[in-house]
């Protein structure tokens, strides 16, 4: 299992022990600490439209992603590349949010938002999770792919959050918070 361990620092392949190993494992866990965070607040304001789907879908995927920000503290701590903890948090971050990009359409959300979720989750299952098993791990490729999922998900959480609905008078309620029909 040691080859998933490679994909935490595929970026520059910066090890535990070498220069730059701090700064980038404090790049990565900063990012991944803003993914967690956009996801916890997409989560919240989505809870109440949601069913137990979607609801335990966005529960895994946020588990997930604390279980990566949980290794990066343990490799800055330890020294040690944490690899149970790494292999196990793509895999439920994006099962998570398949569950959750699932539920999202079930529930009838903007579909451009539920197919943004569901994107970011297959591309985790699909993408990052065999490429992970490669001997080399996952490339910079690979994973700034994953970042313009994150990315197309922000965009079509904004573009959710202002629609104008057909009378223009009032704002979609696809994120479960402003006016109501």
């Amino acid at each position: 299992m040691q080859f998933v361990g490679d994909t935490v620092y595929a970026l520059d392949r910066v090890y535990p022990g070498e220069p730059g190993f701090t700064f980038a494992n404090l790049v990565a866990a900063t990012w991944h600490v803003a993914m967690l965070m956009s996801l916890l607040v997409l989560t919240h304001f989505l809870w109440s439209r949601l069913g137990h789907l979607g609801r335990a879908g966005f529960v895994v995927s946020c588990i997930g992603l604390g279980l990566l920000i949980a290794a990066e503290v343990v490799t800055q701590a330890v020294g040690a590349i944490p690899v149970v903890l790494i292999a196990t948090s793509a895999p439920l971050a994006g099962v998570g949010l398949i569950l959750a990009g699932a539920g999202c359409l079930k529930a009838g959300l903007d579909r451009l938002l539920s197919v943004a979720v569901l994107m970011v989750g297959l591309y985790a299952v699909a993408v990052i999770v065999p490429t992970s098993a490669g001997p080399a791990g996952a490339n910079y490729h690979v994973i700034a792919g994953w970042g313009l999922t994150w990315l197309l998900l922000g965009a079509a959480t904004v573009r959710a959050r202002f629609t104008v609905t057909r009378t223009g008078a009032e704002r979609s309620v696809a994120l479960g918070y402003g006016a109501t029909r």
